[in-house]
Formats: structure tokens, C-alpha cells, sequence
């Protein structure tokens, strides 16, 4: 048996626990049992209860350890300290695993609405090569860059400070060398960036800015964004030749389905693949409370985000509706201070 476990990390809420025990119980039925794995939840308010209930699933398999991890007391004051507390607490602490997790070198980020049907021991094994992280491109974020109506292109050569043609990875699932991490990148430098900037897709934009030129391109297998919408086929469409001949022939042996977007399988089952959660829902202990959830029985493929006319008139991650963010107050950011970083973004 190999003597390096593979160590997954999610971060979760008390709010999304049901739908983490369905990507769990994925990756628990297709691990190996002649591999060890390890598996650290980073939480701040998961109930004791809902706790019990993910280590009863973990306990099934002798070769798997659970650990819950709280988020350091310095990471929850530095969220208030930015001004970004219209983030929630997982999204931020994913930005900072590596110094989470500081007791391990290697790590495997998987979000909680994925669904896993291929052991990730084999890409826990994959050598980065000289760089710090792993992962898929994104189909959607090269889609909307491209697409000069959108004008998304503009924040990702201003803000991202990404360069044509453009290489968009995802954060949905990525490899990290958490050591290689902390040993190139000050914790403080992270913290700045930040309180720096308003970055919209917030933890997958911060990703792509801190490792650009340092992000090995995993098989798109791994990671494969289902279509759920007429606005995310679009933006397959408007993607480039080359990303979309990588993801069209990534869908006869996917590795992890990504149900990215609003629209989920345990809110509209239409969604293509949604089977694929489903059968995984049966062997939850929180079946009851996810099956007792409104269904839109609208079909997937007719709706945007179901934001309805405002998704219409402000699409998502669109350069209209970054505007209107900037521009508008919110939570703990004044107006003032928000207007005066757009200037000073926009002047370069």
C-alpha cells in the first residue's frame, strides 16, 4: 500500500452539508482500497449532528480518515478587514488551503456540488512539473472572454492580468503543491491582493491571478462543466476551436461531473447527468431533507440562473453587471470606497 495519503479538501457550510455527503459518497465508492486517503473539511459553523452523520459514511471505509478543520481565528478578522463580507467564509478560506492545511504538502480541492466517478488517487499522482497547482480550463470563463459583446475580456487583461489567447482554469477541482505554495507565496502578499481588489468570481479569479504561468492544464475530464443552461451552452459555443475539442472528447470518459450554476439537480432535474447525483442521494443520510427541496420543473436547458429578466438585463460575470457591482453599495463596503477602486483598476 502506498504510505502517502491522498489528501482531499473541501470547504462546506452547515447549509450545504446534504449536498457534500453526495460528493463524498462519490469519491468514497470509487476510491481504491489498497491506497489510504484523508480527508479535511474546513468549516466554521458544520453542527455536531451533521458531523456525525458525514463520519458514519467515512467510517464504512477502513482506508479513509475524516478530520473537520476550523478556519484560523486571523483569516475570519482579515474578511471583515477587506471589506468583503458579501463572500461567504468557504469561498474565502479555499483561497487559502495551502496555510490551512500547513500540515500537508499535497492536496486535492474538489467543490461541493461535483460528483466523482473516477478514483483521485490517480490524479493526486500526476507531477505538476515546475508548477505550483493543477487544473481544468474552463470551457464557460474562455467562452465569456471571448465573446467581445460580453465584454468580460476586459477584466480579464485588467484584473486577472491574463494575456491572449487566454488559459482560464477553473477552481471547481485542482491539484495543489501546498508546500511549493507556501514556500513561493507570502501569506500576507494573498491577504493584500484581496483587500485590493473586488474580484467577481471571487475564489476561481484569485486562483487564476495568483498562479498565471504556474497552473499545469489537467485533462478536462477531471472537471467536466455540465451545461445546464441555454446561457452556459452559449458560452461553449463562443468559446475557442481548440477548448472546445478538448471538451467534447473529455465527455466520453469523464472523471468528475462539475454541476456549475444555480440551476443543480436537486433543484430542477432536468439538469443533463443529474442521474449521476441522484443515485449517489440514496445512500445519504440527509436523502429526506435534499428530496424535500421545491423543484423547478422548468426545462434546464430554457433557463438562465433563475434570476429570470434581471439575468437577462445583467448576465452573469458580464462587464454590465461588474458595473452595476461596483457601483452599487453592499454589505460592509461603503459606495465611496468601492467607486474609488473601479477608478483606480481602470486607469490600469
Amino acid at each position: 500500500m502506498h504510505s502517502t495519503p491522498v489528501v482531499v479538501v473541501f470547504a462546506c457550510s452547515d447549509e450545504y452539508v446534504k449536498y457534500l455527503s453526495a460528493t463524498m459518497l462519490s469519491l468514497l465508492n470509487t476510491s481504491s482500497s489498497e491506497r489510504q486517503y484523508r480527508i479535511a473539511v474546513i468549516e466554521q459553523n458544520i453542527s455536531i449532528i451533521n458531523k456525525k452523520k458525514l463520519k458514519t459514511l467515512v467510517n464504512a471505509f477502513p482506508n479513509i480518515g475524516i478530520e473537520f478543520v476550523r478556519a484560523p481565528a486571523f483569516l475570519q478578522n482579515s474578511l471583515l478587514d477587506c471589506g468583503q463580507s458579501r463572500i461567504s467564509e468557504e469561498t474565502y478560506y479555499r483561497v487559502f488551503i495551502p496555510w490551512v492545511l500547513s500540515f500537508y504538502d499535497r492536496a486535492i480541492s474538489i467543490d461541493c456540488d461535483m460528483i466523482i466517478t473516477h478514483d483521485v488517487a490517480e490524479l493526486f499522482e500526476i507531477d505538476l512539473k515546475d508548477n505550483l497547482v493543477g487544473a481544468v480550463r474552463d470551457i464557460v470563463a474562455e467562452g465569456e472572454a471571448a465573446d467581445f459583446k460580453l465584454g468580460k475580456w476586459i477584466y480579464v487583461e485588467r484584473m486577472l492580468k491574463l494575456k491572449r489567447p487566454y488559459r482560464i482554469f477553473n477552481g471547481g477541482l485542482t491539484l495543489l503543491d501546498l508546500k511549493r505554495i507556501r514556500d513561493s507565496i507570502a501569506l500576507e502578499s494573498v491577504r493584500a491582493l484581496l483587500c485590493d481588489h473586488d474580484f467577481v468570481a471571487f475564489d476561481q479569479d484569485v486562483f487564476n491571478r495568483l498562479y498565471a504561468g504556474r497552473c499545469y492544464e489537467i485533462d478536462m475530464a477531471w472537471n467536466y462543466i455540465v451545461l445546464s443552461t441555454h446561457q452556459l451552452v452559449q458560452c461553449h459555443n463562443s468559446a475557442p476551436e481548440g477548448i472546445r475539442r478538448l471538451y467534447d472528447k473529455s465527455a466520453a470518459n469523464i472523471k468528475a461531473f462539475h454541476f456549475l450554476g444555480a440551476v443543480k439537480p436537486w433543484n430542477n432535474r432536468q439538469v443533463p447527468h443529474s442521474e449521476q447525483f441522484w443515485k449517489y442521494v440514496s445512500g445519504s443520510p440527509f436523502e429526506e431533507e435534499i428530496r424535500r427541496i421545491p423543484l423547478n420543473e422548468s426545462k434546464a436547458s430554457d433557463t438562465g440562473t433563475g434570476e429570470g429578466t434581471f439575468a437577462w438585463v445583467l448576465p452573469v460575470r458580464s462587464w454590465r453587471r461588474l458595473m452595476v457591482k461596483f457601483l452599487l453599495p453592499c454589505r460592509g463596503s461603503p459606495v465611496e470606497r468601492r467607486f474609488r477602486r473601479f477608478l483606480k483598476w481602470m486607469r490600469g
